[in-house]
């Protein structure tokens, strides 16, 4: 492969190809669309380190005959990778606002069909497994190529993981016998009047005494929710018509299953004869995409602890609480999203970000925090408060470019013998 100068930095010339018909295989890495058919056909064709300290890489992108248009592809990067001149042009640097993955990204059009694309980085990193990401349809497809992603690579990497510890706390349903003192909570195994569903508003959008949300009542079943212009969930809060987002609409009014205000207030603080509580960890794992994830599709975290299954095949009745801090870095696309069930709240700097009330199956949120007015380089708090109130399903899922650290822990109550 040849190198040729362009001002300081250095470009491939790549020899062009033939189109890749019906059957031809890939020699690279193969992205499906969003029906599961082969639609790109992605390659690395090499790096060249530059005399002058920066490097050039260079893919070979292909659609694949058969599959849908590609309308943009991904390459992951190191946080502290900084894309210069040289490389392709109409590229964006930063976090996808529909998948969460961070890197540089290029948007194509219909007419495309095959191109060479360069990448020129100010440093020389080894090369290295690397995130991957196309778009075909309306669904995202990630697979794994040789590229830039290393660790160390001009100043320090992010934690491959990051450990946090917070408290969950047991209780039993409304039918429930009494366990050991406990009884059965009121707001727990509980259908909302207008039937289960996601239901938003019934909790005060700023965290009250002792930093704990407080129930307001008055709140609504979602007929559909607010969407942001990559079409992910938002909380209504952070609607902007200008940035393209789409309003949702609120049906009946409803309080989602919560008996009232005093009955709330016992979710998240150690009650004798109500709840039992212990500390509970939850480890994030870093992909290769610079997200931090943390899933469990079976969240039954206390199964056969605290005050048990009640005869059940899991530990269904329970509330968790995390509470964490960041730093805020103006423009680098810092998300935050949760799907799952049931309820969850999320506050950042003690007001309301994420709204998912209610009993309901998987349900997401996403919050961007370049929307809510932060200071940049200041660290914020992050609360997390989630429930798990009916005997089905248990989907628990965080996916975060924030590097979050602990803060201290509430007040957790004693533990039986």
């Amino acid at each position: 492969m040849k190198r040729v100068s362009i001002g300081l930095f250095s470009a491939f010339v790549v020899v062009p190809v033939a189109l890749l018909s019906a059957g031809d295989p890939c020699p690279g890495v193969v992205l499906q669309d969003d029906c599961g058919t082969d639609a790109v056909c992605i390659t690395f064709q090499g790096m060249e380190a530059n005399a002058d300290g920066t490097s050039s890489w260079a893919y070979l992108v292909e659609e694949i005959p058969g599959g849908k248009d590609l309308s943009h592809w991904n390459l992951a990067l190191a946080p502290d990778a900084t894309v210069l001149d040289g490389t392709t042009t109409r590229f964006e640097v930063g976090v996808d606002g529909a998948t969460g993955f961070y890197g540089v990204k290029w948007d194509l059009t219909d007419r495309f069909t095959q191109g060479v694309f360069i990448i020129v980085l100010d440093s020389q990193p080894d090369v290295t497994p690397t995130g991957v990401l196309v778009e075909c349809g309306t669904a995202p497809d990630q697979d794994v190529i040789e590229g830039p992603f290393g660790d160390g690579v001009g100043g320090d990497s992010p934690p491959g993981s990051l450990m946090l510890r917070g408290t969950i706390r047991d209780f039993l349903g409304r039918d429930d016998p009494d366990v050991d003192g406990v009884s059965g909570h009121t707001d727990f195994q509980r259908q909302p009047d207008a039937g289960y569903g996601h239901y938003m508003g019934n909790i005060d959008m700023f965290l009250g005494a002792q930093r704990k949300p407080a129930f307001d009542g008055g709140g609504y079943k979602v007929t559909r929710q607010w969407m942001n212009a990559s079409n992910r969930p938002i909380h209504p809060s952070l609607f902007d018509e200008d940035a393209g987002d789409t309003p949702g609409i609120a049906g009946v009014t409803d309080n989602g299953g919560i008996d009232s205000s005093v009955s709330f207030a016992q979710w998240f603080r150690d009650v004798p004869g109500v709840n039992l509580g212990k500390e509970l960890d939850i480890e994030f794992l870093l992909g290769i995409n610079g997200v931090y994830t943390f899933e469990d599709n079976e969240f039954f975290p206390i199964d056969d602890d605290l005050l048990g299954n009640v005869g059940r095949d899991h530990n269904y009745h329970f509330t968790f609480e995390l509470l964490t801090e960041f730093v805020y870095h103006e423009g680098a696309g810092q998300v935050f999203t949760f799907t799952g069930d049931d309820d969850v709240w999320v506050f950042i700097n003690d007001q309301m970000v994420i709204d998912i009330g209610g009993v309901h199956s998987a349900v997401s949120q996403t919050v961007d925090l370049d929307r809510l007015g932060l200071a940049d380089g200041q660290v914020y708090p992050l609360s997390f408060f989630s429930a798990e109130r009916h005997t089905t399903e248990s989907h628990f899922r965080i996916e975060t470019t924030l590097e979050l650290v602990p803060i201290e822990l509430p007040t957790v109550a004693a533990q039986y013998d």
